[in-house]
């Protein structure tokens, strides 16, 4: 999908929205970027439930972060907003939101929401963020999660937030640095072969599922200083949110990780399997993969 060329803008001043409007039924564009995860309407449904799985300890960051009344604040790679219209309900009326999304999709469902609830201060903007142009020092608070490990560039990413944060204004991220470590437990063998062609093909889009390893060494390059670095995991058992919340994953990937022969349809058969018998399991657990949660300033 070709980005818009944003022209340049006064310090202070956003872009204007994207073109308003929702995207109806959600269906495909001929221009549109494929997302590795995909941006159909099982996609966004997947999402809307994982922020709702991972919403408490957001919040908890953009607090430390200094998200409040009248904040700025810049969502990188928002994607449909669920995030967004979160970090809206907390800077209020005198704050503002700027999302920025390469998938037009998404975007058109977060300019629908923003429409209907009235929420006036909060802008979107269709762009790579590798590439976005951004109105320097403008922004109180930067925030991504998940967004990182899926770059070829992430570097470009982090300087173009850096370039546009005030001084003193924070980046919070959330990323994962050990992705292969999340466990089930009993252990299943279709489980790890699972989690290994993710990360496999993870790879192989130009990700990095263990990127939190290098961020605080890329933020400070881009002359961020690291104020915080926060292991992230949660456990759950059977029936919890955490315990269902990888499997709404794999509902929508195991399918394209089968048709593009990283794995197996019989793993695939094998992890549903596993999956259901430890379901009935009391004994059963499962660890979500090592995230970081890092807060960053500029001087």
């Amino acid at each position: 999908m070709g980005r818009l060329s944003w022209v340049a803008v006064p310090k202070g001043r956003f872009p204007e929205r994207t073109r308003r409007g929702t995207v109806s039924g959600m269906t495909t564009q001929p221009s549109e970027r494929e997302y590795v995860l995909g941006t159909d309407d099982g996609e966004l449904h997947r999402l809307g439930f994982q922020h709702r799985a991972w919403s408490a300890s957001a919040a908890a960051l953009w607090e430390r972060a200094g998200v409040h009344l009248g904040a700025r604040v810049l969502d990188v790679g928002c994607g449909p907003g669920f995030a967004t219209l979160d970090l809206a309900r907390m800077v209020g009326e005198t704050g503002s939101v700027h999302g920025v999304e390469v998938s037009e999709r998404f975007l058109g469902f977060l300019r629908g929401r923003t429409e209907h609830l009235a929420l006036p201060h909060v802008t979107t903007q269709l762009d790579d963020v590798q590439t976005m142009t951004l109105p320097a020092e403008s922004f109180d608070v930067a925030w991504c999660r998940w967004v990182l490990c899926f770059l070829s560039e992430p570097d470009a990413a982090i300087a173009r937030v850096a370039a546009a944060l005030r001084r003193g204004g924070r980046f919070a991220i959330q990323d994962y640095y050990r992705y292969e470590a999340v466990t089930m437990a009993p252990p299943s063998s279709a489980f790890a072969r699972v989690v290994q062609a993710v990360h496999r093909s993870w790879v192989a889009s130009g990700g990095d599922p263990d990127i939190g390893q290098r961020l605080p060494q890329m933020l400070e390059r881009a002359g961020l200083r690291v104020r915080e670095v926060t292991p992230l995991v949660r456990m759950g058992r059977p029936g919890s949110i955490v315990w269902d919340w990888p499997p709404t994953f794999f509902r929508q990937y195991l399918p394209r990780l089968v048709a593009k022969g990283f794995l197996a349809p019989s793993d695939a058969d094998a992890y549903w399997q596993d999956l259901a018998d430890r379901s009935r399991d009391p004994a059963a657990f499962l660890a979500t993969p090592p995230m970081v949660e890092i807060l960053a300033e500029k001087p």
